[in-house]
């Protein structure tokens, strides 16, 4: 839910790849690598319908996602920063969106 309220506050000037060169804090590097990583391994799933597998997958990033939200500032002064790192977030939002749209889910004892 976060990402997508930071990527919807961005509007449409997203770049659709992200430039591993411009990673330029450990978290956002470790994040990267295991988004990575982890692509290879959730796309073919995916492919072949096992949705519960490959959330099951995707929710081995909460470490990587957590640690870039308390170590790196998305919003950064720098124009380039700050669009790799908004690329960087929409990539992982594109990957879970194939499972689920996870900011619709609610969490056990949530009331609707």
């Amino acid at each position: 839910k976060r990402i997508a309220n930071i990527l919807r506050k961005a509007g449409d000037a997203i770049p659709g790849e992200v430039d591993p060169a411009r990673l330029s804090e450990a978290a956002e590097r470790a994040l990267w690598d295991r988004l990575s990583a982890l692509r290879s391994e959730v796309e073919p799933r995916l492919a072949a319908g096992d949705h519960a597998t490959a959330l099951a997958r995707l929710a081995t990033l909460r470490p990587e996602v957590d640690r870039f939200f308390d170590e790196v500032m998305v919003m950064a002064e720098d124009a380039a920063m700050r669009a790799n790192r908004l690329a960087l977030l929409r990539q992982l939002q594109e990957l879970f969106l194939q499972v689920a749209d996870i900011g619709m889910l609610q969490l056990q004892g949530d009331t609707p």
